[in-house]
């Protein structure tokens, strides 16, 4: 009786931690969106000809 407790309780724990992942799954995709955007407009601006110095000792 006692090991079909555990195991049902072990399932249950599973499901748990598995939701948790599958939740940080939405999070980290947004942060990867912005990353991707900010580094394709960080691109553009620079073969573009952005407001970027080209010295190397700028404030």
């Amino acid at each position: 009786m006692k090991q079909l407790i555990v195991m049902i309780a072990m399932i249950i724990l599973g499901i748990a931690i598995g939701a948790l992942i599958m939740g940080f799954s939405s999070t980290a995709e947004s942060i990867k969106d912005k990353t991707d955007q900010k580094i394709e407009q960080s691109l553009d601006d620079w073969l573009s000809g952005g407001s970027y110095s080209t010295d190397p000792v700028t404030v």
